[in-house]
């Protein structure tokens, strides 16, 4: 058993050539390893990534649309001679079509939100004046968003400030 030992474990055996013949294979493998991992993980993040910038745009435009939602809501609750001036941001260009709910007696705004991959997301709110119809264009950044209730009339108006 000594003679095996000797043999296998005697220091001329593992000279330094094959010290760095291990160190290549070694090398070799975990290149190849983090190459694997790399090709499967980085699409997977990548969707990860759109999906998740799909759900912020989504949420940012509807938190947007809302604040207008909730502008007309509060002149027409003042009554006429009122006005709510709204200043808000948002992620994209969006149109905003106000219209009348053909279920209910008030409004709806209505944003078809184009999605990273294609599809639409329908964005709806709804505000108790049921008397607009009509699209509103908002660019991307910081918009004014001026909602008016002029006294003599019977009309809520709607516009962006330039």
């Amino acid at each position: 058993m000594n003679l095996f030992l000797n043999i296998c474990f005697k220091k001329d055996n593992f000279s330094n050539d094959f010290k760095g013949q291990l160190s290549l294979e070694y090398l070799l493998i975990s290149f190849l390893t983090i190459l694997i991992l790399v090709t499967i993980l980085l699409p997977l993040a990548n969707l990860g990534i759109d999906l998740g910038l799909d759900s912020s745009n989504t949420l940012e435009i509807k938190s947007e649309v809302s604040k207008i939602a909730n502008g007309i809501d509060s002149v027409y609750s003042n009554g006429a001679g009122s006005r709510r001036t709204i200043a808000i941001q948002v992620p994209k260009d969006i149109n905003i079509r106000f219209s009348k709910d053909p279920n209910f007696e008030k409004g709806l705004a209505t944003v078809n939100h184009v999605l990273s991959d294609g599809s639409l997301k329908k964005i709806e709110l709804s505000y108790k004046y049921p008397n607009l119809n009509f699209d509103l264009h908002l660019t991307k950044g910081y918009n004014t968003i001026i909602i008016d209730w002029p006294i003599n009339s019977t009309e809520i108006i709607v516009y962006k400030s330039i």
